[in-house]
């Protein structure tokens, strides 16, 4: 292969693999892209001598900067990125506030088995619960004993 091919190539390749990265994670396809580039540095000062390869290092490099940029400005925009990338704004939303403390004391009815957590209803109204202590089978009645936050702990009670 002519220096010239080769030269070209090897910016081609690792650009290439360098952008590959975002999609096989691991490092070694950047880290080989990098390689690459570094490879076609050396033989840029073996084709165009120690001016012109301090020229084309200078050149790979600005390319170099670039790239990153327009992969970090336009991919994201792409069909590919869009689909890698969040495209709401998630700045109104907030995660459940939906407070359990009123169904302190109550008793409800074990949906699945509880092992330690599972489905109860209490309350006419199906609720995550988690036993105080060990398995409790469907069916059993329970009794809601703490509730801190949406977490609600239950106590199966005896017949």
């Amino acid at each position: 292969m002519p220096p010239l091919a080769l030269y070209i190539t090897l910016i081609l390749a690792g650009l290439i693999l360098l952008a590959s990265e975002i999609f096989v994670p691991g490092g070694v396809v950047g880290t080989l892209g990098g390689l690459l580039l570094i490879f076609a540095a050396i033989v840029g000062f073996d084709l165009f001598g120690p001016q012109g390869g301090m020229l084309s290092l200078i050149g790979l490099l600005l390319l170099l900067a670039l790239y990153i940029v327009f992969l970090v400005h336009y991919l994201p925009r792409s069909f590919i990125g869009r689909r890698f990338t969040l495209q709401e704004n998630l700045k109104e939303t907030h995660s459940s506030t939906q407070s359990y403390s009123n169904l302190v004391g109550q008793q409800g009815t074990a949906i699945t088995d509880l092992r330690p957590a599972g489905i109860a209803l209490i309350d006419n109204q199906r609720v995550h619960v988690t036993s105080e202590s060990g398995w409790i089978e469907n069916e059993s009645t329970v009794r809601v004993v703490a509730a801190e936050g949406s977490r609600v702990v239950v106590r199966k009670l005896t017949a």
